[in-house]
């Protein structure tokens, strides 16, 4: 678990810090309207799930990861009801584009990560991590 995690990180990055060099790229391909300083914003809060990612990736401590993923997942959650409450503001008001499928699919990435690790928890198998 620990390798998707870094490489995911690394993407983010990449990606983060295109859109920060580069507003119009993710203006362009962003499922609501943006303005360059909006951009970039979006872009720095990607840049720190981007390098949260490998730094927390070092870790192998379940302990030590279980808040940012109830976090996180609690953030894209948030995000998916209030998508759901403004669709009129999405391309064509529509909540079908890339950035809500990923935040679904985030979300039952973490679920699934976080009811696997509870159950090894449960079943007294110490010293797993989300390395196994």
């Amino acid at each position: 678990m620990r390798t998707p995690v870094r490489i995911l990180g690394i993407l983010l990055l990449v990606v983060s810090v295109a859109g920060f060099v580069a507003p119009p790229v993710v203006i362009g391909v962003w499922p609501w309207q943006l303005m360059p300083l909006t951009a970039r914003v979006l872009a720095g809060w990607g840049g720190l799930l981007a390098v949260g990612n490998p730094t927390l990736s070092g870790d192998r401590r379940w302990s030590s990861w279980v808040v940012g993923v109830e976090s996180i997942a609690l953030w894209h959650l948030l995000f998916l009801v209030r998508a759901s409450a403004v669709r009129q503001d999405f391309t064509a008001g529509s909540l079908v584009n890339g950035y809500t499928a990923r935040a679904r699919g985030i979300l039952i990435l973490m679920a699934g990560l976080y009811g696997t690790m509870k159950l090894r928890r449960r079943s007294g198998r110490r010293g797993v991590s989300p390395a196994a």
